[in-house]
């Protein structure tokens, strides 16, 4: 398994961090416009908020239940509506609704992460896969994946990375797969592997892209948990504009945000597709994972809070 040499990044791109949205100071010689209250949430959104609230309070304990992951999954903007719902009449609903605001609160508002750090991940684990979608630029002949990736506090299962059509069938073979387990040991005996720092992984390879078509890079990881996912490297922007990443649980894929995953698909050597090609991103050698895409530090994980849940990560 080889890891890839990389350039050392500026010290304005080490690490997340916070960044707290200000205001822009009025220019001289006009006076500032009073401030307006707008509600910033797509009515669409504000509307679903409003139903899965109503659901707190369900004569079924599944459904409240349902209702209660639904607006985790949707996060801090559903805060504002969720507090008003600790005044309700109803009791169960008014209980469940201050327990959510205790949970909605250790989230991050995700206008405040930076969307510039380079350790950023998205979590591989059991039913949970990412993908990162992308479209061949010529014909090409493929002969290594490369992804950068890293563990949490325990050590995962082994992850496979395959190579699909964007539209297939279900049952279709995969055009590539490969695995890469969490520990194997070096031809000088020593045991390493997958570490909590960012590392490049060579998943060996053939398989043949055709201009103009687009693919899907899929990451899954059955054999491990919430408690010990893969973490695979994802940049919070519009790094890789011939693709995007999408979230795939349940067989339902969602797009969480503009983010893209960290690869490489390379031929002799040499990267033919590159997420960080027209990005000017030099990655470190040696960089710890960050933030994740809500905000939400792992390494504080709180008391009432799934940081690896679903719907979560």
């Amino acid at each position: 398994m080889k890891r890839l040499m990389l350039l050392t990044i500026s010290p304005a791109l080490i690490l997340g961090t916070w960044t707290l949205a200000g205001e822009a100071p009025a220019k001289p010689g006009k006076k500032p416009k009073p401030e307006t209250k707008t509600d910033e949430l797509d009515p669409k959104l504000k509307a679903k908020i409003a139903e899965l609230i109503k659901l707190l309070g369900h004569t079924e304990y599944d459904k409240r239940e349902e209702a209660e992951k639904g607006l985790l999954e949707i996060g801090r903007p559903a805060l504002k509506q969720v507090e008003a719902a600790t005044k309700d009449k109803d009791a169960e609903r008014a209980t469940r609704a201050k327990e959510l605001v205790a949970k909605l609160k250790l989230l991050a508002d995700p206008s405040k992460v930076d969307r510039n750090c380079t350790n950023g991940w998205m979590a591989v684990y059991g039913e949970q896969k990412q993908v990162q979608t992308f479209k061949a630029p010529a014909d090409l002949e493929i002969d290594t994946i490369r992804f950068r990736a890293a563990r949490g506090h325990g050590l995962p299962g082994v992850i496979t990375v395959e190579v699909r059509k964007l539209k297939e069938e279900k049952d279709e073979k995969a055009l590539a797969s490969g695995t890469v387990k969490p520990e194997w040991t070096t031809e000088a005996g020593n045991v390493t592997g997958v570490s909590r720092f960012m590392t490049w992984f060579d998943v060996t390879v053939k398989f043949k892209l055709q201009k103009g078509e687009t693919y899907r890079l899929v990451f899954s990881s059955s054999t491990s948990d919430t408690a010990a996912p893969w973490l695979v490297n994802c940049l919070y922007r519009d790094v890789f504009k011939s693709g995007s990443h999408l979230r795939l649980l349940d067989g339902k894929s969602k797009k969480l945000g503009a983010y893209d995953l960290v690869f490489q698909l390379c031929a002799n050597g040499k990267a033919r597709i590159d997420a960080l090609s027209s990005s000017k991103i030099e990655l470190p050698k040696r960089e710890h994972f960050g933030l994740g895409h809500d905000g939400a530090d792992m390494r504080n994980v709180r008391r009432g809070l799934d940081q690896f849940g679903q719907g979560l990560l």
